[in-house]
């Protein structure tokens, strides 16, 4: 065996080690098995706070995430996790920093340099083929770092790319891309930008706004990773809400309003509880919001849609 080779054998092994110990610090600490989202958010979590630079060829602070596939193709992100990433205790980031610490300073020793991203993402499912606790690592595929894409004009938007949008007051909104469709793109929004803010908004039915996608080609929104699991929050035609008193000869119109996909089907019929949600009852409702409007208006109800952080 070569001597590279038994470096690469000895960042194998060491890399399982260190899986194995954050896998059960993270465990320990969540009272419970934890998926390969939430160990690799908190991996991708202490990448990017740290002062340190751990890579090379791309900083750490331009990391948002893990991406990759379950084995029946549908893709994944570390994001999505964020919500349960941020409960966690310091101990469980004191343990990701000492593996990542550890592992670069190892490599750097014997290749002469720290690894790429991508380098560390094949080398985490390589090592999670001989790790005791972190073997589910070792079946996803296409595991890779999710840098934001800001490159204007030459974004490729697709249903369940997770979205930053920015916050007027700081910080930024995350959602999923749910549809496309003549009413626009519609975004299910999915967490605040505050720190505890990583849950879903309070509400009855989920929160989805149409909106238009110069914002992410222009590069002021960020596409930040991609999870179709995340899209299960969501209807995948997400409805067009109408109000009674703009149409108060309709038929189909219940004394609340009513609700269709756009393109057809049938009307249905709402309760006052969900016009007033909506909007529909004060008038603030609206079918779509200019990307600019619609930062304005999560801003305008952020305290509404997470009244206990407010």
């Amino acid at each position: 065996m070569s001597e590279l080779s038994k470096a690469q054998e000895r960042h194998r092994h060491l890399v399982a080690g260190h899986l194995d110990d954050l896998w059960t610090e993270v465990e320990e600490d969540l009272d419970a098995e934890p998926g390969v989202d939430v160990v690799l958010g908190v991996l991708a979590t202490t990448i990017e706070t740290t002062q340190e630079e751990w890579f090379s060829k791309a900083s750490g602070r331009d990391l948002r995430g893990f991406e990759w596939k379950e084995s029946g193709g549908r893709a994944r992100s570390s994001v999505t996790a964020a919500g349960a990433v941020s409960e966690l205790g310091d101990a469980v980031f004191t343990r990701a920093a000492d593996f990542l610490g550890e592992l670069v300073a190892r490599i750097e020793l014997d290749l002469g340099d720290k690894p790429t991203l991508e380098q560390f993402c094949k080398l985490l499912v390589s090592a999670a083929g001989i790790a005791e606790r972190a073997r589910a690592l070792a079946a996803v595929e296409g595991l890779k770092a999710s840098l934001a894409r800001t490159e204007a004009g030459r974004v490729k938007i697709r249903i369940g790319d997770i979205v930053e949008i920015p916050s007027g007051s700081g910080g930024a909104y995350r959602a999923v891309v749910v549809a496309r469709n003549n009413m626009g793109t519609a975004f299910g929004i999915f967490a605040g930008p505050g720190a505890t803010m990583n849950r879903s908004p309070r509400r009855s039915i989920p929160l989805v706004l149409y909106s238009g996608e110069r914002a992410l080609k222009e590069g002021r929104w960020r596409i930040i990773g991609r999870d179709e699991a995340a899209l299960a929050a969501f209807p995948a035609v997400p409805e067009i809400y109408y109000q009674k008193d703009l149409d108060p000869g309709n038929p189909e119109l219940g004394a609340f309003g009513g609700a269709k996909a756009p393109g057809g089907g049938a009307m249905r019929q709402i309760s006052r509880e969900e016009a007033q949600e909506v909007g529909l009852l004060d008038g603030t409702y609206n079918t779509t919001y200019l990307e600019d409007f619609l930062v304005q208006w999560l801003d305008q109800n952020r305290a509404r849609f997470w009244p206990a952080l407010n």
